[in-house]
């Protein structure tokens, strides 16, 4: 399909996990946690959320290790980095194991919050491929470890964090990973599928913002549906091999779950899908079709598993304005957010330059929002 033609990128030389450019070295090195942001937390603030971003080998999603989630004046969300090969240690810790180390600050933070304002993110890296995750430093994923009878550490953990009542999030690569590596018995019936071929260059996400604006959608999704109140429309840079899925059209019913379409793919750079493959999401009379971009599936537990095609640190383009920018910086963010905005908004000297800074502000605003339902901050 041929997409905003105009728009071009030169692709880095390419791992072996796939046609992505370079991605950046995770900054956790050899360690298996770390604590992101430290010096940036002041001790009095309440802790509020937690973020677990998971990576090994190195990461094509920087935004959770990059850009520092807040929320308003007097509450803070606190950041680790875990290699994915250690992170199955965290099913023992909290399931009541002897803590070590920074495993133990970790596990307090998490039992210290709501259980859905704690996030697993699995990063798009070279750990994850279509082939599973990776099980050991070094030895490429695939069921040929494991017996039918058994699951990997890291699908084991997935299933174990979401009947706890937390938030999994899996993005590109990691979500072929997760799709590689479905266990019906620990998820339920698998509700996806993968499509032919793969997006490159970038691709268009289409929303009604009425849907994602409540309380049970990820708080990062419900700030885009908030800037986002005229026209449910962002763009999104997509490094090469980008997953394509879809809803499973014959995907079996189940009680084990609640699944909700959040985002359409409606354009992309790369190959196309048949029309009766198409996810489609309604509002009224009005209606979008589109490859999957977002899905949440909700369990029993509270716990929620997000699926996403692409990552929000290649945001490019979101349809917002001045007024919906402030109005989500004052109830997210606080007064101070809104003033810094206003300051730089006013700075502008053209209208080229006060639509550069309302796309800046935006991402901005996305990037440091927090990937689960988060329902225990404070919003103004």
């Amino acid at each position: 399909m041929q997409f905003l033609s105009s728009f071009t990128k030169s692709l880095s030389p390419t791992t072996s996990t796939g046609n992505q450019s370079q991605p950046s070295q995770s900054s956790s090195g050899s360690s298996e946690v770390e604590k992101l942001f430290a010096d940036a937390e002041q001790v009095q603030d309440r802790l509020v959320g937690v973020i677990v971003t998971i990576s090994a080998s190195a990461s094509y999603d920087h935004n959770f290790r990059e850009v520092r989630p807040e929320t308003v004046p007097g509450e803070k969300v606190s950041t680790y980095s875990v290699d994915l090969f250690a992170a199955p240690k965290l099913q023992g810790f909290l399931s009541g194991q002897e803590l070590e180390g920074l495993w133990a600050e970790l596990v307090a933070d998490i039992r210290s919050v709501a259980a859905d304002s704690v996030t697993f993110n699995w990063e798009c890296c070279g750990a994850c491929s279509d082939k599973g995750f990776c099980t050991a430093q070094g030895t490429p994923p695939t069921w040929s470890l494991f017996s039918w009878s058994a699951h990997s550490p890291t699908m084991s953990f997935i299933a174990f964090a979401l009947q706890s009542g937390f938030s999994v999030m899996c993005s590109d690569f990691s979500l072929k990973a997760l799709l590689s590596e479905w266990s019906d018995e620990l998820l339920g019936p698998n509700p996806f599928v993968r499509l032919p071929g793969s997006c490159d260059q970038q691709f268009q996400l289409e929303f009604f913002p009425q849907h994602l604006t409540h309380e049970d959608v990820p708080q990062q999704l419900q700030v885009v549906g908030e800037l986002c109140t005229r026209d449910g429309k962002a763009v999104v840079k997509a490094l090469g091999d980008t997953i394509l899925y879809t809803l499973n059209p014959r995907r079996r019913a189940t009680d084990r779950y609640t699944l909700k379409v959040l985002t359409v793919v409606t354009a992309w750079t790369g190959s196309a899908m048949a029309e009766a493959m198409k996810c489609e999401i309604e509002h009224g009379d009005m209606k979008k079709r589109g490859a999957a971009g977002h899905v949440a599936l909700s369990y029993p537990s509270g716990g929620q598993l997000i699926t996403s095609m692409g990552h929000w640190i290649e945001l490019t383009r979101i349809n917002t304005s001045a007024e919906s920018i402030m109005e989500v910086a004052a109830r997210n963010f606080g007064q101070a957010e809104v003033s810094k905005h206003q300051t730089k908004l006013s700075s502008a000297r053209n209208e080229f330059e006060r639509q550069r800074c309302l796309q800046e502000v935006s991402k901005e605003m996305i990037q440091k929002s927090v990937p689960s339902a988060f329902k225990s901050r404070t919003k103004y």
